[in-house]
């Protein structure tokens, strides 16, 4: 969870103010600035060689902070998304082949602008979601095409490991910092989300 990776981590493109010449030292990162893809993959190293795992679940927050900024936000945070997918599905390959990663998750700095996304509920697909689905997440081989259909819609979706099954909601929409403004008073139900919630776990009793 939070990973938070800068591609321009040590250079003048960095999220941090912390001088360059300081940055460009620390491989693995520097404290107060977000880090390089090193320490994701340094991490996903580690956590490797642990024994026994059954499945690996991401909570979200793939992308750096002050995105806004970055260079062509949109397809630098699709690419960011993206990176971190293929450190994740090549540090567990075994996970990978029978289909027990769980990504798909959202922070508020997976998108263009800080906890920016569109209710499109009347819409069949969110574009930027299905951007994040097609171009990130089902082209890094993190989720299957299957699970992208709905995901596509509102960013809810569900997996299953074995006899456990994972429930994944979109909340950005609930913050009081959500862009852009609903002109006061959210809808009811932001993309059905609670009427599916409540099926699922009326299927699940």
């Amino acid at each position: 969870s939070d990973v938070h990776g800068d591609p321009f981590y040590g250079t003048e493109g960095q999220q941090c103010s912390q001088n360059t010449s300081v940055t460009s030292r620390n491989k693995f990162g520097t404290m107060g600035c977000d880090p390089p893809f090193a320490l994701m993959e340094s991490a996903v190293e580690a956590g490797a060689k642990l024994e026994g795992a059954e499945f690996l679940v991401f909570t979200g927050d793939f992308t750096r902070h002050d995105q806004s900024n970055l260079p062509d936000a949109y397809s630098t945070v699709t690419q960011i998304i993206a990176n971190i997918s293929d450190v994740i599905a090549n540090g567990f390959p075994e996970l990978l082949q029978d289909g027990q990663l769980c990504l798909g998750a959202l922070g508020n700095d997976c998108s263009v602008k800080d906890y920016d996304l569109n209710i499109t509920t009347g819409e069949a697909q969110n574009p930027w979601i299905q951007n994040v689905a097609m171009n990130a997440l089902v082209a890094g081989r993190v989720m299957s095409e299957q699970t992208s259909e709905q995901y596509s819609y509102g960013g809810f979706f569900e997996e299953r490991f074995g006899g456990l099954t994972v429930l994944s909601l979109d909340t950005i929409i609930y913050s009081v910092s959500h862009v852009p403004d609903p002109g006061g008073h959210l809808p009811p139900d932001p993309f059905g989300q609670f009427v599916w919630l409540r099926a699922r776990l009326q299927a699940a009793a």
